[in-house]
């Protein structure tokens, strides 16, 4: 965990503590903001021009301004009583050159399951949300779920917050895993069985398992292997291994109709360093099913 994502997750306990705050003032609630009980520095909450607020060399959206009342903007809100769901249009002036950085910001925040927060902005108001999770991304568009925080009996705007202890720590291991990713793949480029080499759907596949290593091993790079998701999910069974040398081991499990099926190949040998051997005796040893 780096310090810009402990950050981020300061900043998103932030957006879920407002949530329910309204007001006029732009630049005094959600600009240069000075540190406070959540964020020990100075930092920014959204970007009043963009819409998207990505911070300088990050993977990740922090924010979102959701305008519905512009002529310039078709995002659209349907409000249920338990929820906002709100249709977002992505950036798309051919001159932005900031467009594809805050497209693959709420990409890897899409894929991560990362949620960012939400500013409504109406006449002339701006009203945080809360936060928010994209639950659909297209070429287009994004679709964002939030909770409703108004009380439909009451009319009371509810201030709960929205992340609570097992959630924040869920964010920071995505983020840790997010990070474990791009490690595996300055390693490989494509699936270690089959070659497949379209990153969009390569899995970086722990070893040892994560819930069996210790902090260091979870983000190793050699305590991984690229793999589709098909052969991810037979390495994460069990279903293969690989040897000292790196030959495949198939589990009897598997019949060599499937075996062929699956595109597994008896002969199949990996090139594996030191480090990654060292895993892989323990995968052989623990998960691999004869």
């Amino acid at each position: 965990m780096n310090d810009r994502q402990e950050i981020h997750l300061n900043v998103l306990e932030k957006f879920a503590s407002m949530q329910g705050y309204t007001t006029e003032k732009f630049r005094e609630n959600f600009v240069a903001q000075n540190p406070d009980v959540y964020v020990k520095e100075k930092h920014h909450l959204l970007s009043n021009v963009r819409g998207v607020y990505v911070p300088k060399n990050y993977d990740f959206a922090y924010s979102i301004k959701v305008s519905i009342d512009s002529k310039k903007y078709d995002n659209r809100i349907k409000k249920t009583k338990d929820k906002f769901l709100i249709t977002y249009y992505l950036p798309n002036k051919i001159n932005d050159g900031q467009k594809s950085r805050d497209i693959k910001a709420l990409k890897n925040n899409f894929e991560s399951k990362i949620p960012l927060g939400i500013v409504l902005k109406e006449n002339k108001k701006y009203v945080v949300l809360g936060l928010g999770n994209i639950i659909k991304f297209t070429s287009n568009y994004i679709i964002v779920e939030c909770n409703n925080i108004v009380d439909s009996s009451s009319g009371i705007i509810s201030t709960t917050g929205f992340i609570n202890v097992e959630k924040h720590y869920s964010v920071k291991t995505r983020l840790k895993q997010y990070d474990f990713r791009k490690a595996v793949l300055k390693l490989y480029s494509s699936c270690n069985l089959c070659g497949c080499s379209l990153q969009d759907i390569l899995i970086a596949s722990h070893i040892k398992p994560w819930s069996h290593s210790n902090n260091f091993e979870k983000l190793d790079s050699y305590n991984g292997l690229l793999l589709c998701p098909t052969h991810d999910k037979l390495f994460d069974l069990g279903y293969i291994t690989f040897d000292k040398s790196g030959k495949i081991k198939i589990s009897s499990f598997i019949s060599k109709e499937n075996r062929k099926l699956l595109n597994l190949d008896i002969n199949h040998q990996l090139d594996l360093t030191p480090s990654t051997c060292m895993y892989m005796e323990y995968h052989e040893k623990y998960i691999f099913v004869h």
